[in-house]
């Protein structure tokens, strides 16, 4: 009798244990980089509104073949929610309409086509021809001016050394570059910022010959991407 009721005894201890009460724990959530914003003024819109040919062809030309346009400026503005080294970065959506005039075409962009003729081809100055550059270095920092420039091919992986731009890459967003600032000229890659506030320049090259020619409108067509690059 005593053997039956231990027997019965452990049975029902055992019973409790395999119905005991679970639940899981689980650990989520995620951790974000910082991030910059980036704009230009106006949207983005460099409007050369409605030029008659006689205006234009009154434009001095550089080389012959084209029609040089008065510049225009369009503000870029770059915030970062805290201090980081970022670069800009600038694809030409129209590259295969850009018009070849001399040794800069490389860091010209396409104004597009007007039927099967080029248009012409536009220069983003960051440092000269009228464009120009503030940043802040950090949080609360007062703007100014950069200590000069640094270049390195758009898309670098980490450790791909920076240059200081040179020949074509002089003051010029090269669409096949990255561009970042230097805050001391002892600077060897572009250090961290929460601002960078720039006017750029966009001088505009129109087809002389097709101007010269032409019986309907001609539309510009350009377009361009600025894009932030995390260093």
């Amino acid at each position: 009798m005593f053997k039956k009721a231990m027997i019965a005894g452990v049975v029902a201890l055992v019973s409790v244990g395999a119905n005991a009460a679970t639940a899981n724990l689980t650990v989520t959530g995620t951790i974000t980089p910082e991030a910059c914003a980036i704009a230009l003024t106006g949207g983005g819109l460099v409007d050369y509104g409605s030029l008659s040919s006689q205006t234009v062809k009154g434009y001095g030309s550089y080389y012959g073949t084209d029609y040089a346009a008065p510049a225009k400026t369009i503000g870029l503005a770059v915030t970062c929610s805290a201090p980081t080294a970022v670069s800009l970065a600038w694809t030409d959506n129209r590259a295969s309409s850009k018009m070849a005039f001399d040794a800069y075409d490389a860091v010209r962009f396409g104004l597009g086509l007007s039927g099967s003729a080029k248009i012409g081809a536009y220069a983003l100055a960051f440092g000269q021809d009228g464009g120009s550059t503030t940043y802040v270095a950090t949080t609360g920092g007062a703007a100014t001016a950069p200590a000069g420039y640094l270049v390195r091919p758009k898309g670098s992986v980490a450790g791909t050394a920076w240059a200081a731009p040179t020949g074509l890459d002089g003051g010029y967003f090269n669409p096949a570059n990255s561009v970042g600032i230097k805050h001391a000229a002892a600077d060897t890659a572009p250090p961290a910022l929460v601002a960078w506030n720039s006017t750029v320049s966009v001088g505009a090259l129109f087809n002389k010959a097709l101007v010269d020619t032409a019986t309907s409108v001609i539309t510009l067509d350009g377009s361009a991407t600025v894009a932030v690059e995390y260093i």
